[in-house]
């Protein structure tokens, strides 16, 4: 009978159960064993504009809290951000073993595909 009612019924018809698996607590990234092999890339947008730079891309080694700060501004690509990385990170440090990001996916792919064709600007 309860079949039926809930057959019968818009409302119940709408609000059915999803059969998904329930997602689990969120874990902490492992520590890293050394410097600038795990660093993070994040943006701050919305800065008052300083020499017409109003965004901060900050790149920060998880090992040693140190951070770069790299002035930019908006409208930037992808292939802006390789290139302000190659100059202002990359040619000091190298490529590190991790970048923790949360860009959307299309963002991160470009940035990491084309890495090998990096080339150092003034």
């Amino acid at each position: 009978m309860v079949k039926k009612v809930v057959e019968k019924y818009n409302v119940c018809k709408q609000a059915k159960v999803k059969r998904v698996a329930y997602p689990s607590l969120l874990q902490p990234l492992p520590v890293p064993s050394g410097t600038w092999e795990v660093i993070t890339m994040d943006f701050v947008e919305g800065l008052p504009s300083s020499e017409r730079k109003n965004v901060a891309m900050v790149v920060v080694d998880r090992f040693t809290k140190y951070g770069y700060f790299i002035a930019l501004t908006h409208h930037f690509t992808a292939q802006d951000i390789v290139q302000l990385f190659l100059n202002h990170f990359y040619k000091f440090h190298g490529l590190p073993a991790v970048i923790v990001t949360d860009r959307d996916k299309i963002f991160t792919n470009f940035f990491l595909r084309n890495y090998s064709s990096w080339e150092f600007g003034s």
